[in-house]
């Protein structure tokens, strides 16, 4: 999260992590506590939801061929 953070500072990219559905809450908590001057900014996204939108894109995918 730290890198994610300099990241922010510097460039101003969006921070997004990826963590399991286990940690989501541990991650909220880091982000509200630590990170707070971000907390709006940062985006936490599950392992299952990258692997649903993966499996999405590529059936749209394979639709347009």
């Amino acid at each position: 999260m730290v890198k994610l953070k300099h990241t922010y500072d510097i460039w101003n990219a969006l921070p997004v992590l990826i963590t399991t559905e286990e940690r989501t809450e541990e991650a909220r908590q880091w982000i509200h506590g630590t990170f707070h001057e971000v907390e709006n900014i940062f985006r936490i996204i599950t392992v299952d939801k990258v692997k649903k939108y993966y499996e999405l894109k590529r059936k749209i995918k394979g639709t347009r061929e």
